[in-house]
């Protein structure tokens, strides 16, 4: 079950990724780094717009018209970026989607937290 707490877990675990891998590829692919970089904040950024718009459409009473076409105009500055970063600063475009997978690794994270959680803290997740 998705919960606020788990997706708050997943961004912080993507953002611990995003530093790691960037951090390791400074060291061992220095060519990619920055690629590396910009590919997981520009995701951290969009999955943090994705929760905060699901969760005011969930809870608000503004129309949820407006959050539809609030993640259209998201998907668009989303692929706008991804275009600028690979096709006008020319960002190695294998290490931007290293950078864009930290998502993965922060889900793995944040659900491997979730089922290693003691039994007591599980309880109010139900």
């Amino acid at each position: 079950m998705v919960t606020e707490k788990l997706l708050s877990h997943i961004t912080y675990y993507q953002l611990g990724a995003v530093v790691l891998m960037t951090a390791l590829a400074a060291v061992f692919w220095s060519a990619a780094a920055l690629a590396i970089g910009v590919g997981g904040l520009l995701m951290a950024g969009n999955f943090w717009l994705v929760y905060t718009f699901a969760g005011k459409a969930f809870k608000g009473a503004r129309p949820k018209v407006a959050y539809a076409l609030l993640y259209g105009v998201k998907l668009l500055a989303v692929m706008g970026a991804m275009a600028l970063a690979l096709m006008v600063f020319h960002l190695d475009a294998l290490g931007f989607a290293v950078g864009m997978s930290s998502l993965f690794v922060g889900i793995g994270l944040a659900t491997a937290h979730q089922a290693l959680a003691p039994a007591q803290a599980t309880a109010d997740l139900r």
